[in-house]
């Protein structure tokens, strides 16, 4: 529907071909095959999209219908009606009041599926990672990794740099040992460096630079759009850009597509095809390198380990079972902080191991031994 949809409204089949290979191929749809969770993702772009399908086409109670089993999907969706909004008034050129009166049914559904999802969003944000921090900072650092993850950067970045501008954790070095992160990294720069000239070639030779602009801040806020919901949110996960990527992945196509088809210059054209190569070459050693070192792998990990400690028939002695994390300067991902993430705090105690559950604790301060006092140090869950 997407590329049915980009058919409809720019008539080129080359522009829309090329924007749905841009956007199938980028790293991220990885996590769409691996992590089950992640179908909510796919059925809400898959109704947003029937949607917006039915909304181009002037069937307004269709378009509802799809939107509502969006919501049901996935919250993101209510910031569907922005995005209509947006459309509307930058793409289509109808007046603020007339976008608002179009869009109006969908924020009306919004609104209503707001409260709905209040009290599931007040139980997610019992967890430390998941509440709603409104710093200016937080929201600035997500925006940040979010953009760089939504340009192809992997998702392992933002774990091994305490920020932007601080030096990786040693633990980083060791992936550049890794053929497919070399050659990731390799053609990542080459794409950036041979879309950026191609950029700027064509903003200096395009004769409708408003045009231009006009496009390319209809496709930053419907990016930002998608993205906003997540801004405040301390956890980040990459698997939250299926809809923010399809932005992207239009302006990269435009760039692309419009360079190409506006000039005869062999310079200019070999750099739209190093870009698309480079595209294509990055994406693929990309997701070889997402399979062995992502968190994926990890949480599996946490998961076998704490199995296999909780199955032992002894802890049951115990009065209490401690999860201790020794003082440590260095940032590590062996944590209690990851592991109460991985566990949703107790929930996963709770399901395979409801006997223990209630004698489970968390600790970073210093235990003394007792004999019913069951001490397991974190490092356990990541051997």
């Amino acid at each position: 529907f997407i590329y049915k949809i980009l058919l409809k409204l720019t008539s080129s089949k080359a522009f829309s071909a090329l924007t749905i290979f841009l956007y199938t191929f980028h790293l991220s749809r990885v996590y769409q095959l691996y992590w089950l969770a992640t179908f909510q993702e796919v059925l809400m772009l898959f109704f947003l999209s029937l949607s917006f399908w039915k909304f181009i086409n002037n069937k307004p109670r269709s378009a509802v219908f799809f939107y509502i089993l969006a919501l049901l999907s996935k919250e993101t969706a209510l910031f569907y009606p922005l995005f209509l909004f947006i459309f509307l008034y930058f793409f289509k050129k109808v007046t603020v009041k007339k976008s608002i009166l179009k869009a109006l049914p969908f924020f009306s559904l919004a609104v209503i599926f707001f409260f709905i999802y209040k009290q599931g969003i007040a139980s997610a944000e019992k967890i430390e990672i998941y509440k709603i921090v409104l710093s200016p900072k937080l929201i600035l650092n997500n925006l940040i990794w979010y953009s760089l993850w939504s340009l192809g950067l992997s998702s392992i970045f933002p774990n091994y740099f305490p920020s932007l501008f601080s030096q990786p954790l040693p633990r980083f070095y060791d992936f550049l040992k890794d053929l497919n992160f070399k050659l990731y990294l390799l053609f990542l720069v080459i794409f950036y460096l041979s879309t950026a000239l191609t950029t700027v070639w064509l903003i200096l030779k395009i004769r409708s630079k408003k045009r231009f602009l006009k496009t390319a801040v209809f496709l930053l806020l419907s990016y930002l759009t998608f993205l906003l919901p997540f801004l405040p949110i301390i956890h980040r996960w990459m698997v939250r850009l299926t809809l923010s990527t399809l932005f992207t992945s239009l302006a990269i196509s435009l760039v692309l597509y419009y360079a190409f088809v506006q000039t005869k210059r062999e310079i200019i054209l070999n750099l739209v095809i190093i870009s698309l190569l480079s595209y294509l070459a990055f994406n693929f050693f990309g997701v070889k390198f997402e399979e062995s070192a992502s968190t994926y792998l990890l949480e599996s990990k946490i998961v076998r380990n704490a199995k296999k400690i909780f199955s032992k028939k002894e802890l049951s002695n115990y009065e209490k079972i401690i999860i201790y994390q020794p003082p440590s300067k260095e940032i590590t991902w062996v944590s209690i902080e990851k592991l109460k993430t991985t566990f949703h705090n107790k929930s996963f105690f709770k399901y395979n191991f409801p006997h223990l559950s209630e004698k489970i604790y968390f600790s970073t301060d210093k235990i003394k031994t007792q004999p019913k006092i069951k001490v397991i140090n974190v490092a356990e869950f990541f051997k």
